[in-house]
């Protein structure tokens, strides 16, 4: 018999993401929380790190950086 993935919306992932970086449960309560792997909670928590940076960039800031690395 085949195993069905599941598919989780953004909302769950960044949920989830939000509570491994918190660091207030380990990697394996939350497992056990939301039925989700551990591997992929740290994926989805180095995914949300990666996009923090950028998260409050206003569109001219994105100019400025487009334009200073294409120069």
């Amino acid at each position: 018999m085949t195993k069905v993935r599941k598919r989780h919306n953004a909302e769950f992932k960044s949920k989830v993401a939000v509570e491994a970086i918190k660091e207030q449960k380990t990697i394996n309560e939350l497992t056990a929380e939301y039925g989700v792997h551990a591997t992929q909670i740290s994926n989805w928590k180095k995914q949300a790190l990666a996009v923090i940076p950028t998260a409050f960039n206003t569109k001219q800031q994105d100019n400025e950086q487009a334009q200073q690395g294409g120069s």
